[in-house]
């Protein structure tokens, strides 16, 4: 299925278009989440088209953006775009655990230009990677020694990221959930991380990925997370950290989604990022308009 610029915006229905995302009360009086996108889901058409694509996320409502990459544009510039399009930078994933302070202050400072509230590092320093491995092997080969060293590194990101006036955010994958003696790898990382200058992103697509309750792990970090990833998966899976099952729209799939969003609004989560992965790029705007749909019904 081929959909052009022209086509997707005639296609929003009314429905789509009507909730005011991110100012509706949910669970008695708790405000829910701001609905927003992780660009990284629509990374193909903004490659291809980084205006028009904007322009067709506004036309959906969704005001909150995340990023992952900056399409060779300044802040100046992106900030520009942006504005022009009443669209909201809020966060952005942008740092690695194996970057030099000067690397991270690098980004950290385009952030902040930006506007940005947070910046994000969504894997831990991974021996294997750096050393010039696979991803793969990287992921079923991470060590103890890796989540403490990227402790260390996210603590400096945090104070990096406190002095220009941003919050620093840890997001997990399935494999953070490889285990150490009985112990996460994630929890190894935030158990040894500053929970005031460290956050943490729940991702509840690969929280459950990984066989791991989504609410229940939420619930035990609550206090430190700032935002989550809206993520699911077509029912039935195998759970697994490494191999990624069928995703589907938010809400289709395995989770719970009226318990999860009466969680993430009564704890005060700021943010809820929408995204979904592996998608050819005729699809990354459809599903997006799904998956908006579907969390719609908790922000009217």
């Amino acid at each position: 299925m081929n959909m052009n610029r022209r086509q997707f915006l005639g296609s929003l229905s009314a429905a789509a278009l009507a909730p005011a995302f991110g100012a509706a009360a949910f669970a008695a009086g708790a405000a829910v989440p701001a609905i927003g996108v992780q660009l990284y889901m629509l990374k193909q058409s903004l490659a291809a088209d980084l205006l028009g694509t904007l322009d067709a996320v506004a036309a959906l409502g969704v005001t909150n953006l995340e990023f992952a990459g900056y399409y060779d544009h300044t802040a100046a510039q992106m900030k520009s775009v942006l504005a022009d399009r009443g669209l909201n930078p809020v966060s952005s994933h942008c740092l690695m655990a194996s970057m030099s302070d000067d690397k991270a202050k690098e980004m950290i400072d385009y952030g902040a230009e930006l506007g940005l509230a947070t910046v994000v590092a969504a894997i831990p320093y991974m021996g294997l990677l750096t050393e010039g491995g696979s991803w793969d092997d990287a992921m079923r080969g991470v060590t103890r020694d890796d989540f403490m060293h990227s402790a260390e590194r996210f603590n400096r990101f945090g104070e990096l990221a406190n002095a220009a006036g941003l919050q620093f955010a840890y997001h997990n994958h399935a494999f953070d959930f490889t285990q150490f003696d009985g112990a996460y790898g994630l929890d190894i990382l935030l158990e040894n991380t500053d929970a005031g200058l460290v956050k943490f992103q729940l991702d509840v697509g690969n929280t459950a990925m990984a066989g791991i309750d989504p609410i229940a792990y939420f619930k035990a970090h609550a206090s430190r997370v700032p935002s989550v990833h809206m993520k699911d998966w077509k029912k039935p899976f195998a759970p697994s950290l490494y191999d990624m099952p069928e995703p589907t729209p938010v809400g289709n799939g395995v989770l719970d989604l009226p318990r999860l969003v009466a969680a993430l609004a009564k704890a005060g989560v700021g943010h809820m990022f929408i995204e979904q992965e592996n998608m050819p790029r005729e699809l990354e705007l459809v599903a997006l308009m799904a998956n908006v749909g579907n969390l719609g019904a908790f922000a009217s």
